[in-house]
């Protein structure tokens, strides 16, 4: 099955979803929607960390979909619609980052 992105689709949701996507993200999802990951150094506070993300939520396909992801924070209102589903890791805990800043947060539950 066909698993590739395009602007035009990146484009769609921007405006569906009155966001933007970092040129970093949109080029990661323009090459490698619904990619495995292997083990991601992450740098935190000036501390370097290592995190193993299950997988980086793909914008589309898939059970676990960007789509899918943003409605639940839209309507559990648990955090602010500013922060953007981005990751899960090997816990089930979640990467957003900010549609303001553009900085990643990570938030354990």
């Amino acid at each position: 099955m066909e698993k590739n992105i395009t602007n035009e689709y990146i484009d769609e949701l921007e405006n569906k979803m009155n966001i933007k996507f970092p040129n970093i993200l949109r080029e990661y999802y323009l090459k490698h929607n619904f990619a495995n990951t292997k083990e991601c150094t992450f740098k935190l506070d000036g501390i370097e960390g290592k995190f193993i993300l299950d997988f980086i939520i793909p914008l589309k396909y898939g059970t676990c979909n960007f789509e899918k992801e943003y409605e639940c924070v839209l309507e559990n209102e648990c955090i602010s619609n500013e922060y953007i589903p981005l990751a899960v890791d090997m816990d089930g805990d979640n990467y957003y980052w900010h549609s303001k800043s553009g900085k990643v947060y990570y938030i354990s539950h």
